[in-house]
């Protein structure tokens, strides 16, 4: 199967349709005919194919709302979930600075010399000259 040319969003004719519609009403109305009768019926012709042509207006127009709320409730969401985006971001920002805080000062506290400094120095400042006594040594 071949497929279609034209792909419609919405359930609106075709314009080449509208378009026929309406020369065909501008013919009725154009028309004169001696005949009383059939004059009045090139005119009820003529206003059938114009609430024809409104009614289908009146359902593109609708289809255009519809579609515009959906695309706001797109937008909506889209921004929404930016939201989230960030703030899951910002809390693995914050994890990962603990984490690498942490896991320096694990690392340097793992040092020999480093572990007396902050015993002797930094939690005992009284202590000072023992601690570079004791650097001095080694």
């Amino acid at each position: 199967m071949r497929a279609s040319a034209h792909v419609y969003l919405g359930a609106s004719p075709p314009l080449s349709r509208r378009k026929k519609m309406l020369l065909k009403a501008s013919q009725g109305a154009s028309s004169t005919s001696s005949d009383t009768n059939n004059n009045h019926g090139n005119n009820d012709i003529t206003r059938r194919m114009f609430i024809e042509v409104v009614d289908e207006i009146k359902d593109d127009l609708s289809y255009l709302h519809r579609r515009y709320e959906e695309d706001e409730l797109i937008a909506g969401l889209r921004q929404d979930w930016t939201v989230v985006a960030m703030v899951i971001d910002r809390i693995f920002l914050i994890i990962y600075i603990v984490g690498l805080i942490t896991g320096t000062i694990a690392i340097l506290m793992d040092a020999p010399l480093a572990a007396d400094f902050f015993v002797n120095y930094i939690l005992s400042p009284h202590n000072q000259t023992n601690w570079v006594n004791h650097t001095q040594e080694v």
